[in-house]
């Protein structure tokens, strides 16, 4: 079974997301904070990374990491969305 890693800060919507991903064969495991993603990365090892993302520096730098020290399919979510600002950011990372 694929597993999917959870980060959000938001315990309804991470909620809203485990579910949904369980109904779809997914195994699930959630964490609050993007700080807990490095250690997740890397004793769980998941299969997919749904980041609700919000543009903080940390956020920044935890999309890095996830995005270039590991194969993992990153999906960022964000309520917070500037399209121009957030396309250059993630390119440039």
């Amino acid at each position: 079974m694929p597993l999917a890693l959870v980060i959000d800060a938001d315990s309804s919507a991470r909620a809203a997301l485990a579910q949904e991903l369980s109904r779809n064969g997914f195994g699930v495991y959630e964490i609050e904070s993007d700080k807990d993603a490095g250690y997740a990365l890397t004793e769980i090892r998941p299969d997919l990374v749904l980041f609700n993302f919000k543009g903080q520096e940390d956020g920044w730098r935890i999309f890095a990491d996830l995005r270039f020290d590991t194969d993992v399919p990153v999906v960022l979510l964000t309520d917070e969305a500037v399209p121009g600002v957030y396309k250059d950011r993630v390119n440039e990372n």
